[in-house]
């Protein structure tokens, strides 16, 4: 297929123009294993408004209401997806037909409609994700009743007892469940208690867990109000309206959940950034079922988006007492690849009005204001008065700007974030923060800033910093001079007298451990002064506190790193969630796992908030017989600082006679090196053009040899590099930055 589509390249213009017409508008270049920035975008739209479906296969007793065949009678554009009807033993499934990445992330958003029996109906709805190497012809849904169509249930009375599998290789199912069953253990349901609970979200996991229970039992509602409905269909604007979004966020190779209801004009999050213990497949399905038993209701999904999601970050501040500071909140933020409106900044997500003035007490009963500026996207926090003194803190929520076109983004909401800042107090008043992460990559470099800062109005005398962590992270930087580190605890030179404002900074890397991606940081500080506002001397890689916005973690985010066959090749594919400081990457390879060399340098983003997505493809030239290669990344800083990444065995099978095109890096930025070295020694003509045809670049080579291109100035987008030689052709897109 690869090699038809390169063949279409070389067609004469009129015939290849619509064939790049076409191609320009998909987005080919991670199939042809290209780099390419991961860039917000529409996974599934489906408003099941229609009488057929591309996007979902049903099963059991699902139709779409629309569809004639239904009987419901709705007509075309304005159905729904009825799950189950309002009679007995009902129970109803979808599953996507096409698998999506699971790497950047993604926001799941539908309207749901659970009527007729309002809060005595039965039993709700699941939502759940399946590994997306499953086909759908091999797709079955787990239990109905209680397990919601995702766990496994065994019913009967022994010895006639019936024992109905959880669906097929789930990874998460997320219950938004009527009647209570699917936060219990009754019917052999792995975790949760006994005692069924009405109107509960809860999350249970992978087939691998027996799809045990993951969040904590719940013991009461935890969605506000009744998920059932007396109003049937109640749309925006009722009270009895209902819609879910579910923010399943990246975070040290697996994902955060966080889920949200909004109840008519109100919002409720009933999962907060729940962290899962087990990294996803590469890919993955999306399924929902809802069931009745003895108990029912009609239960209809309607406008379902699943959307690569832009993603908030928590940003923590400290000021001197009365002394109003504004914070960049969006600086640490990612808007995919839209934009924020900031007029969508909103601090206080539980309530469908935007309010962007808040007035919020602190623990000790003080008071101070945060205020949004529509014009520059900042926060500011004013404290009401001298008297106010501690820490405040408000949530918010931030929407991009909708996009238009084909592959168009809706509006799309940011994950709830929090703003905290810390106010000093008159007198010495010393606040410590911690930057880095608190999830990582197992056997990766880490590293943290501590900052110690005096916010009160006076000098603070023999002010000592301290970093308490895990013992079994490695420290790998020089100690400070008059540092120590002992049993877990860094403590770092004493500063004998810290003016008023001022503060000291230290920045210590390690090597996170390789069993865990959850490491325990805090740092702390003490004073012989004293210290007017003891509650903000300690903070951790979870929340910091300091003077600035220091909430995105330091150095590069890896998380994702894979090598695997491709043919006669090896794809190289890795993401990162941010960056600082990075230069480049160097992708290496061995032979037996121990000597590694050089096989091509990519350019880094330098410092970027943004998920990123990079691609190499490497032909290796070693002998022709099947061989274990193993690939790894080098990372290294603006500083030259370098760190590795673990380490991916392929078992690589060579394929005689392919045609081998390197270049490197790619994206590039006006330079482009192409690798020939396994090409004829002959003249070879190169040329560079984008997607509708035009030359931008034409030169003949010979083969043989590694050449560097001076390519001219280009627009940011994407190109195809074409080369001819004797007996072989060959074309590879490349990606100007």
């Amino acid at each position: 297929m690869l090699l038809h589509l390169f063949k279409r390249w070389f067609e004469p213009p009129a015939q290849r123009t619509k064939f790049r017409q076409i191609v320009g508008r998909f987005c080919l270049i991670s199939g042809l294993g290209l780099p390419c920035v991961a860039k917000a975008q529409v996974l599934i739209n489906e408003s099941f408004r229609n009488a057929t479906s591309s996007a979902f296969t049903l099963r059991n007793n699902a139709v779409l209401t629309a569809n004639s065949a239904s009987g419901v009678g709705d007509t075309d554009g304005n159905g729904y997806l009825r799950l189950t009807g309002n009679t007995t033993s009902q129970r109803g499934a979808v599953i996507s037909n096409d698998a999506f990445s699971a790497a950047q992330g993604f926001n799941i958003s539908f309207e749901l409609f659970a009527y007729a029996n309002a809060t005595g109906g039965a039993d709700g709805f699941s939502v759940f994700l399946i590994d997306g190497s499953t086909s759908v012809a091999n797709f079955t849904p787990g239990a109905f009743g209680s397990s919601l169509g995702y766990a496994p249930a065994t019913t009967g009375t022994s010895p006639n007892t019936t024992t109905t599998p959880g669906a097929t290789n789930g990874y998460i199912g997320i219950g938004l469940d009527e009647y209570g069953g699917f936060n219990t253990s009754n019917e052999g349901r792995t975790g949760g208690g006994t005692a069924f609970v009405r109107n509960t979200i809860a999350v249970r996991g992978n087939a691998a867990s027996s799809y045990a229970l993951l969040t904590p039992t719940l013991t009461a509602s935890n969605t506000g109000s009744a998920l059932g409905v007396a109003t049937t269909r109640a749309q925006s604007g009722s009270t009895d309206y209902r819609r879910a979004t579910i923010n399943v966020t990246p975070t040290g190779g697996t994902f955060r959940i966080t889920v949200r209801v909004q109840n008519g004009t109100g919002v409720v999050t009933a999962v907060n950034s729940f962290l899962l213990n087990t990294p996803p497949p590469p890919t993955l399905r999306l399924g929902l079922a809802a069931s009745t038993g003895g108990f029912t209701n009609t239960h209809e999904i309607r406008n379902l988006y699943v959307v690569v999601p832009p993603t908030a970050a928590d940003d923590n501040a400290v000021t001197p007492n009365n002394t109003p500071i504004t914070l960049n909140i969006l600086g640490n933020d990612n808007p995919a690849s839209s934009s924020f409106d900031y007029n969508t900044i909103d601090l206080n997500p539980s309530t469908i009005a935007i309010d962007r003035t808040v007035t919020v007490t602190a623990s000790n009963g003080s008071t101070g204001t945060f205020a949004v500026n529509t014009t520059t996207g900042t926060v500011t926090f004013t404290p009401t008065n001298t008297s106010s003194v501690g820490s405040f803190s408000v949530p918010y929520v931030v929407s991009t700007v909708a996009t238009t076109g084909t592959n168009a983004v809706p509006a799309t909401p940011t994950n709830p974030a929090t703003i905290t800042v810390q106010v000093g107090g008159s007198g010495a008043d010393i606040a410590t923060s911690i930057s880095g992460p608190a999830t990582v990559q197992p056997g990766t470099s880490i590293s943290y800033t501590i900052t110690t800062t005096n916010v009160g109005t006076t000098n603070a005398s023999t002010v000592v910093p301290r970093l308490t962590l895990d013992q079994n992270l490695t420290l790998t930087s020089p100690l400070p001079t008059g540092a120590n580190y002992t049993n877990g605890v860094l403590t770092f030179p004493t500063t004998g007298t810290l003016a008023a404002n001022g503060s000291v900074t230290y920045t210590v890397t390690f090597t996170a451990p390789a069993s865990t991606s959850t490491v325990a940081a805090t740092a702390s500080a003490t004073t012989t002064s004293t210290d007017v506002n003891a509650a903000n001397n300690n903070g951790t890689a979870a929340n910091s506190r300091t003077n600035t916005d220091v909430s995105r973690p330091l150095g590069v985010q890896l998380v994702h790193f894979q090598a695997r066959a491709a043919g006669s090749a090896v794809q190289v594919v890795w993401q990162t969630a941010s960056e600082e400081n990075n230069a480049y990457f160097v992708v290496e390879r061995s032979t037996d796992g121990t000597n590694f060399v050089p096989l091509a340098q990519l350019e880094g983003q330098g410092t970027s908030a943004r998920e990123m997505s990079y691609s190499y493809q490497d032909q290796p030239a070693v002998p022709a017989v099947p061989t274990t290669l193993y690939y790894r990344l080098r990372q290294v800083d603006t500083d030259g600082t370098a760190t590795l990444s673990p380490i991916q065995a392929v078992a690589w099978a060579p394929q005689l006679g392919a045609p081998v095109l390197h270049t490197y890096p790619n994206p590039m930025h006006g330079q482009l090196t192409v690798d020939l070295t396994n090409w004829p020694v002959a003249p070879c003509l190169v040329e560079l053009v984008d997607l509708a045809g035009r030359s931008h670049y034409r030169q003949v080579l010979t083969g043989g040899e590694v050449q560097q291109l001076a390519v001219p100035a280009l627009a940011t987008g994407t190109y195809v590099l074409r080369v001819q030689g004797p007996g072989r052709q060959q074309a590879k897109l490349v990606v100007q930055q």
